[in-house]
């Protein structure tokens, strides 16, 4: 993979990581709004299965793009083309979690598809919060 593609995978996942966290803040007011709802009787235990899936998609958008952006850290570094921007945070990686470095792998189209995913729980999970019953 040339070394534009890889500078460009690393500049558009280590952006589009951050989604995730903004979209997991976003769901935990939802959060608590259902759980109101079900402690007040007006809404089903089983709705809180919307909670469950818009923080783990949410999770998930994190983690699959923060594992695209280190994969192309690596990478990059190992051709000696890792922008400086990135290289302290791939000195933390190496420090913190070894292991996992070296076993981390890109996964790009999930990496794409996870954010979308996550902003329709989250909304569906609004949804929930907002009909109860």
């Amino acid at each position: 993979m040339s070394v534009m593609h890889l500078s460009s995978r690393l500049r558009v996942h280590s952006v589009l990581r951050w989604s995730g966290v903004v979209l997991f803040l976003a769901a935990l007011p939802g959060v608590g709004l259902l759980i109101h709802h079900v402690i007040q009787g007006t809404s089903p235990a089983s709705h809180l299965l919307a909670c469950v899936m818009a923080l783990g998609v949410s999770l998930g958008a994190f983690g699959t793009n923060n594992d695209t952006a280190v994969h192309a850290m690596r990478e990059l570094a190992d051709v000696g083309a890792l922008p400086g921007a990135f290289r302290d945070e791939l000195a933390e990686e190496r420090r913190f979690r070894p292991k996992e470095l070296v076993d981390v792998h890109a996964s790009v189209k999930a990496a794409l598809v996870f954010p979308l995913l996550a902003a329709c729980a989250v909304a569906w999970l609004y949804y929930r919060a907002g009909t109860p019953g």
